[in-house]
């Protein structure tokens, strides 16, 4: 299980995340939702070691997150110059993966030969979604990855979300599409004032939508 306790984070003197606490179990998907500029993408930063905090975030079942996390931020960096493959590659070399091939790839239709660069939105979010898949992570943390993708792709990636968590795994999905989150998530948790302020289960999901218009 990754607990989360009394997580704090500030920007300088705005504080962002106030002690926010959450447990999360694995072979679960676990929706968080928020407005825009509640937290969720610091949240998630910080679950990845990405940014500092005050506070504990840790996994009941492993000794360090460091390398059990794969994780698709909202707005994917690359490298400049860089092919679809040679990224793939990159990200087995990182995580000590062996190669497995580009079947993946391809079933996303994505041009592995040409430089990221010229790649639309949603492409990039699909070969970051991948890279992310390589290695064998007990954590995923998907932050809006529906966003600017197709809907074939988008039908992809539920499936392998789900795949995920037959599987076991942990999962952290954040989207501001909200029938994504009822449709795949076993809980929601909502993000407001850097604190987790409501907790859904798949009973109340009709209400979820209602308490968002009222934000």
């Amino acid at each position: 299980m990754l607990k989360v306790e009394a997580l704090e984070q500030s920007y300088g003197s705005k504080q962002v995340l106030k002690g926010l606490s959450a447990n999360f179990g694995s072979g679960l998907v676990h929706g968080i939702i928020g407005l825009n500029g509640a937290g969720k993408t610091t949240f998630f930063q910080c679950i990845c070691g990405l940014q500092s905090y005050r506070g504990k975030i840790y996994d009941t079942e492993l000794s360090s997150l460091k390398n059990h996390i794969g994780y698709v931020p909202t707005e994917p960096y690359f490298f400049p110059r860089i092919k679809g493959k040679e990224y793939l590659e990159f990200m087995r070399h990182a995580k000590g993966s062996e190669r497995r091939g580009t079947k993946d790839a391809f079933t996303f239709d994505l041009p592995l030969d040409e430089y990221i660069d010229n790649y639309s939105t949603g492409m990039k979010r699909k070969i970051a979604f991948l890279g992310a898949m390589i290695g064998r992570s007990d954590i995923y943390i998907l932050d809006e990855p529906f966003n600017g993708v197709d809907i074939k792709s988008n039908l992809l990636l539920k499936k392998k979300i789900l795949e995920l968590k037959a599987e076991g795994k942990t999962i952290l999905l954040s989207s501001h599409i909200i029938s994504s989150l009822t449709e795949l998530c076993d809980e929601i948790h909502l993000l407001k004032e850097g604190v987790i302020s409501k907790h859904y289960l798949p009973g109340a999901y009709n209400t979820v939508e209602e308490d968002m218009m009222n934000e």
